[in-house]
């Protein structure tokens, strides 16, 4: 009998009651400047863009499958060095940093929305309050969960450098943005790989607790607990118990949480599974990993 993870996750709310920050707005401009938009040659589903700041770089992944218009879009600003020495002219400490062009562009961009949340490292276009577009050039980065309306557009969330993002002043420069597709790493597990079939009653044994997602993906979290953040090696997870087992192994990433006995509910879904020896749980990420890929 085959023991394997099945969860159904759902996103978490790091929302908190609190009062939001000044809403993130575009900087004034003086004049207009044209610009020409150019096809990427990256896929945007697998950009990563590293912002090289004095104070260290900001590594930065994108939700291209909510915002593919926006992603395009600041892949296109940076590859044309519109933020090359561009400042971050706004700083609210605890909630969000602001930067933009160093030329003064007066574009704006549809609103993208989505069921994401303004939570530490995520980023967003800015836009004027009330207004039904955002600006093209002008972003920013939560440094905590802030409260906003649903009317922005977050496209994006830092995977390292959350330390460089607390460390920004206003005035702090953005030397340069680089941008490259995303590699795909080395095994953090062995894994083998499992065929089972739809429906096929699945066992977890490991001490744990989930971290949600309302879209049915696996969940991962960051080394400080923020939902989404992708791990780039096994560690554990804060969560309502003692946290749980997460990997990363090519571009899949896996949790292990508490124990779960429940069907497969569909094809192509794809869990981890643990040794059945509980001796073995030890949530140190040395134990072999199995990929169970459910068949119809």
């Amino acid at each position: 009998m085959l023991l394997a993870a099945l969860f159904t996750v759902y996103l978490v709310s790091c929302s908190q009651e609190q009062k939001g920050p000044p809403k993130p707005k575009a900087r004034p401009t003086v004049s207009a400047d044209t610009t020409q938009t150019t096809k990427s040659k990256i896929d945007i589903h697998k950009a990563v863009a590293v912002i090289e700041t004095a104070k260290g770089a900001i590594e930065v992944e994108f939700f291209a499958d909510v915002a593919p218009k926006t992603v395009e879009n600041f892949l296109k600003n940076a590859r044309l060095e519109y933020y090359n020495h561009g400042k971050f002219h706004r700083v609210e400490p605890g909630k969000l940093i602001q930067a933009g062009s160093r030329f003064p562009i007066e574009d704006t961009i549809a609103i993208e929305t989505s069921e994401r949340a303004p939570v530490r490292g995520i980023l967003a276009m800015a836009k004027e309050e009330g207004a039904t577009v955002a600006d093209a050039t002008q972003f920013f980065i939560c440094l905590d969960t802030i409260i906003l309306d649903s009317d922005y557009t977050l496209f994006g969330q830092v995977t390292k450098g959350l330390d460089v993002i607390d460390s920004i002043a206003v005035g702090d420069q953005i030397l340069t943005i680089k941008i490259r597709e995303k590699t795909r790493p080395s095994p953090v597990w062995q894994e083998t790989y499992v065929r089972v079939k739809k429906g096929q009653r699945m066992v977890i044994d490991a001490q744990g607790a989930w971290s949600p997602d309302t879209q049915n993906r696996i969940c991962w979290c960051g080394a400080d607990g923020i939902a989404n953040l992708p791990a780039e090696e096994g560690f554990l997870m804060p969560g309502a118990n003692v946290g749980a087992l997460i990997a990363k192994i090519d571009d899949m990433v896996f949790a292990v949480g508490s124990r779960y006995d429940n069907a497969a509910p569909a094809e192509g879904v794809i869990f981890l599974a643990m040794n059945e020896n509980p001796e073995h749980n030890n949530q140190a990420g040395s134990l072999p990993a199995q990929i169970i890929i459910f068949d119809e």
